[in-house]
C-alpha cells in the first residue's frame, strides 16, 4: 500500500506542479487517520487555474488507477 500510495503522491505533485499550482504542501498524515496517508495543500491565482489543477489531479490520477 506504501509504494502505491508514494506514486499516487508523485502524480499529483506533478499534475500540480504541471498547472502552476502555488505553494504545494504534502503532509504525511498516515499516523494521524486510516482514511488517507497524504493530504496535499495548493491553491492557484484565480478559479480558472483552481479547477485546471482540480482537473490535471483527477485526469493523472484516474489514469493512474486504470493501468493497475
Amino acid at each position: 500500500m506504501e509504494h502505491t500510495s508514494k506514486k499516487l503522491l508523485q502524480v499529483v505533485l506533478d499534475a500540480c506542479e504541471d498547472k502552476l499550482a502555488q505553494e504545494v504542501v504534502a503532509l504525511d498524515v498516515a499516523s494521524l487517520t486510516p482514511v488517507a496517508e497524504y493530504f496535499v495543500i495548493t491553491h492557484g491565482k484565480n478559479e480558472k487555474q483552481v479547477q485546471a489543477i482540480v482537473d490535471a489531479v483527477d485526469r493523472k490520477s484516474t489514469r493512474l488507477n486504470s493501468s493497475h
